[in-house]
């Protein structure tokens, strides 16, 4: 994470892509009242687009801590992107309430039928799956 090259920071969010080819974002808003928009969702997209540069990773989402939610033209932006749609293998998305659970599960069911996805409790349950997932679309190393 020290290269800048592979690390970029919006706000309170983080991404970057790790050494086993993960790209990793670290939503970390503590304001309940934090409502993402679209404008910022079109810097994640650009982020995004930077880390992986055209190569599809599996996407760790880490919202553990974080409050909050998103405009329906952020999550439109997110989910319907064509370039995150090329870029995205899969999504782990790492929570650590109900709340964020079923913020996922209905953001996943309603804008985005398409990424396979898991959710879980703990971040080496997330890593792990992502590396299935990375392993079976390019082969074990």
């Amino acid at each position: 994470m020290n290269n800048k090259d592979n690390y970029i920071k919006i706000g309170s969010t983080s991404f970057w892509l790790d050494s086993n080819g993960i790209l990793n974002c670290k939503f970390s808003n503590k304001n309940p009242n934090y409502k993402l928009d679209k404008f910022i969702s079109r810097l994640y997209i650009n982020a995004i687009e930077k880390l992986c540069n055209g190569k599809p990773v599996p996407f760790l989402i880490d919202l553990r801590g974080t409050r909050g939610t998103f405009t329906e033209e952020a999550v439109k932006i997110l989910a319907k992107s064509t370039l995150l749609k090329v870029l995205r293998l899969s999504e782990s998305f790492v929570y650590d309430s109900i709340g964020m659970k079923l913020l996922i599960m209905s953001y996943k069911r309603m804008f985005d039928h398409y990424t396979p996805y898991q959710l879980f409790n703990e971040y080496q349950s997330a890593q792990a799956y992502c590396l299935v997932v990375k392993n079976d679309f390019y082969g074990s190393n």
